[in-house]
């Protein structure tokens, strides 16, 4: 309703001219001066009164019907309206004002295969409306066909940029084109204040790989968004994407700092008192979880920047701070993996198995570790663990087939997995499956190599 008062009542000037009226008033000299001057003023009630005499006194009044429908959406009766705009229709199929209007209630109402067919005639008899085009735009894009939505995007102007909402919608449209530039600056259109729609292009950016601006737009989301940490973690995570580990830091830094949520935005630090300067504690609050999931992304910038030492450092925090999080311990024992620090990888999974001793994840990573020492004995009995208490996952059993292939047992990685295929409904089994049989020494044109 909001945006059809602003946009549509407009078009009625766009109508016939009216005569004068031989009775003035204070609001215009014609009754549909005065309905207009009401119309804009949202007094409805009286808007209607005055179109009610300008129609008793001409009744095929073009910009009357119009009006009267304008004035009766504005007034909640939504299919009264719609039959005034089609009594204006029926007078002259090519007033495309009342088209235009009827394809905007059409559009509130949810009928998009209706509001379409009245926007697409409204654009053979005026091919560059603005408004027709903007909706059109929005039809196509809720109908998830971006490609079709950009150019009716275009074309409507700037009136996109009206409400953030239609914004949001042309850039994410531009963004599926494969348009990134033009979409962001699109996006930039989206005004400082509306941290909501800020925060929701930065989602946008993210998801289509502009990691860089993506976390501009987090940062402008910050100050006002209803979730402050949720910002700044988002923005943090896109500057580790974008290969800005320092900057990263440093605002990781300032969040664990300030607390988890809500969070106020200070400014951020010199980046020449940062570096090497340890993460701080986290603030003691029992209102608020710990931000483990923050020195998890700190480690990976740290990590990338070639501050190991901190990585780790970071990390046993995290599990620390989230001890019945296995992804913490995984990503510490990778780090090891990484750095070739194999008994260390080991003792932190096997904390992390004290306090989930069911996790199928940490018996795979302490798998991976004990074949990275050549004890693939051990690390078969570790896979074979993850697979018992996983049996759905199949990373498990790739695990296996690559360490019986490795350990010189290729016919029993491939019986194993064969049996297994049936049930499968991944790729990495069909895989391993297949690099096991090639394995088999089997012939080139033998069966097993066409079924491999």
């Amino acid at each position: 309703m909001r945006i059809f008062r602003r946009i549509a009542w407009g078009f009625a000037a766009a109508g016939l001219m009216q005569a004068p009226s031989a009775v003035a008033a204070e609001c215009g000299p014609t009754a549909y001066d005065c309905a207009l001057f009401h119309v804009g003023r949202r007094d409805f009630a009286a808007a209607i009164q005055d179109l009610d005499r300008q129609l008793a006194a001409a009744p095929r009044d073009l910009k009357a019907l119009n009006l009267y429908g304008i004035a009766l959406t504005g007034a909640g009766r939504r299919d009264a309206a719609n039959a005034r705009f089609r009594e204006a229709l029926a007078l002259d199929p090519a007033f495309y004002p009342a088209r235009k209007n009827l394809g905007v209630n059409e559009y509130d109402a949810g009928r998009l295969t209706e509001a379409r067919a009245q926007f697409e005639q409204v654009l053979r008899v005026a091919p560059t409306d603005e408004i027709a085009h903007l909706y059109l735009g929005e039809i196509h894009f809720r109908a998830k066909r971006p490609r079709e939505a950009v150019p009716h995007y275009e074309k409507s102007g700037t009136r996109f940029a009206q409400d953030p909402a239609w914004t949001l919608h042309f850039g994410r449209a531009l963004l599926e084109a494969g348009r990134t530039k033009d979409a962001v600056a699109v996006l930039d259109r989206i005004p400082p204040g509306d941290a909501a729609g800020l925060f929701e292009a930065g989602v946008a950016l993210g998801q289509a790989r502009a990691h860089a601006e993506a976390a501009r737009f987090f940062a402008a989301a910050r100050k006002g968004y209803k979730d402050p940490y949720a910002a700044g973690f988002n923005e943090a995570l896109m500057r580790v994407e974008a290969g800005d580990n320092a900057g990263a830091i440093r605002l990781i830094q300032q969040l664990i700092t300030e607390g988890v949520r809500p969070v106020p935005v200070l400014s951020a630090p010199d980046p020449a008192s940062e570096r090497g300067r340890p993460l701080p504690e986290p603030t003691d609050s029992a209102e608020l979880p710990p931000p483990a999931e923050l020195y998890n992304l700190a480690a990976r910038a740290l990590a990338a920047a070639g501050r190991i030492d901190e990585a780790y450092d970071a990390l046993r925090q995290a599990t620390r701070l989230a001890p019945r999080a296995p992804e913490n311990y995984v990503d510490l024992a990778t780090l090891c993996v990484e750095h070739d620090n194999f008994d260390l990888g080991l003792e932190i999974v096997d904390i992390g198995l004290q306090q989930m001793p069911d996790s199928w994840i940490l018996y795979l990573q302490r798998g991976v570790l004990l074949a990275m020492k050549g004890l693939l004995a051990d690390a078969e009995k570790e896979f074979e663990n993850a697979r018992r208490l996983a049996p759905a996952q199949p990373v498990p059993y790739a695990a296996l087939g690559m360490v019986w292939i490795s350990g010189g047992q290729v016919e029993k990685a491939v019986e194993v997995l064969r049996a297994e295929l049936p049930r499968r409904q991944d790729h990495v089994v069909p895989y391993i499956f297949a690099v096991a049989l090639l394995r088999s020494g089997v012939e080139a044109a033998s069966p097993a190599a066409a079924e491999a």
